[in-house]
């Protein structure tokens, strides 16, 4: 099949995956803003609260562990309306949340259910799309970035009206509902998964974990970013907290239009690496827009810019590993949501303690760092499939 061949099957099956990646997107994407009005209202400081990022941790580990276990017992489809009932019960839960020891679990247990949701629907359209899966995976995200849109600007009329942070959760609990339903509806149409796919006794080959590594990288980029960029705006920037919240929103519509464009290109690549380094290097140009001047339109702009970059890093990654597992697409799936677990654990902790210690503004330094390191593990991904090639 040549490259401009490819095409994306929107049937049923890739419509329900569109919906459980959307709706785990809108859980993320508004948990990220909430952490600071979350510290602000149980006067908690930045490393605390940034403990719902080590919640999210707990939630895509014991996902990872379960799953395919879940999968092999249940099916694949079974599992996904079921993890998105979850999500919507856990989301409700955190609504009602009055201290940070009703916050962390709920945190968990709706990160647990909703990357559940995503690595199926991903594994589903790995399977279903085959050499348009990078697309497809792309434009499921490009459909989630539109989706958690609203999230910011939900969270800013939140705080406005007096309701706050809580108002992000409703929405998760309301839309995971209508999409377990939906899914609960069309999931004996999905193509069922095979036992190679599932099974955790396979061995995930060396290149599969060079591109885990990217992957880690890539979404601590994302979720420093998402979870941390309103605090700098409004300490850099001089924002109010109803403004820097509603600007959230840039990166996220940045992130909306680079997926819907790079689903677009991704079709005519079969290699997404290239691409993959092209949307680091935008990123970089996007984060220098951001962080450097004090003036709030140009800090949105570039946070704006930093999201065009940003919102090709994950989709990419996700298909290089599963691409690179070998006919496990099951087992990579869930295996990646380790390295979502350390990044949402590690980095923005990391960036929090350099915030209590430095400041917001210099600690974010640390994302072209991962920035850095994420470029050179595709430059080693690269050498390691041409390797490959030559050998075979």
């Amino acid at each position: 099949m040549s490259r401009s061949e490819l095409q994306i099957a929107r049937d049923r099956v890739t419509v329900v995956c569109y919906a459980q990646i959307a709706v785990c997107v809108y859980f993320l994407y508004s948990l990220g803003p909430t952490v600071p009005l979350i510290s602000d209202e149980f006067d908690l400081s930045r490393a605390v609260a940034s403990f719902h990022g080590s919640a999210v941790a707990v939630g895509a580990i014991v996902s990872g562990i379960t799953l395919p276990l879940l999968i092999l017992r249940f099916g694949r489809a079974r599992v996904s309306w079921l993890a998105c009932t979850a999500l919507s019960a856990s989301a409700g839960a955190l609504c009602f949340a009055p201290n940070l020891f009703g916050t962390l679990p709920a945190t968990a247990l709706a990160a647990a259910a909703g990357t559940a949701a995503a690595a199926c629907a991903i594994a589903s359209l790995s399977a279903h799309h085959g050499q348009a899966a990078a697309a497809a995976i792309t434009e499921a995200s490009a459909v989630g970035s539109g989706i958690a849109l609203i999230a910011p600007l939900s969270l800013s009329a939140g705080v406005a009206l007096g309701v706050g942070w809580r108002a992000g959760a409703a929405g998760t609990a309301v839309l995971a509902a209508a999409v377990a339903l939906v899914a609960r509806s069309i999931g004996e149409h999905a193509r069922p998964e095979s036992l190679l796919s599932v099974s955790r006794h396979s061995r995930l080959p060396g290149r599969y974990w060079l591109a885990w590594t990217v992957l880690m990288l890539c979404l601590s980029i994302e979720t420093c970013l998402s979870m941390w960029m309103v605090d700098e705006l409004r300490t850099h920037a001089a924002m109010s907290t109803s403004a820097a919240t509603a600007s959230g929103s840039a990166l996220v519509c940045g992130i909306f239009l680079g997926r819907l464009a790079g689903s677009r290109i991704a079709l005519r690549c079969h290699d997404p690496r290239p691409l993959l380094l092209w949307a680091f290097a935008m990123t970089a140009a996007g984060f220098t827009v951001f962080w450097a001047p004090e003036t709030p339109w140009l800090s949105v702009t570039g946070l704006w810019l930093t999201g065009l970059g940003v919102a090709l890093h994950y989709p990419l990654a996700i298909a290089l590993a599963i691409r690179a597992s070998s006919g496990r697409a099951d087992l990579a799936a869930a295996r990646s949501l380790y390295a979502e677990a350390l990044a949402y654990s590690a980095a923005p902790l990391i960036l929090a303690m350099g915030a209590d210690r430095f400041g917001p503004h210099s600690a974010f330094l640390f994302v072209p760092t991962l920035l850095a390191l994420a470029a050179i593990g595709v430059a080693g991904l690269r050498a390691e499939n041409t390797r490959s090639s030559k050998e075979s």
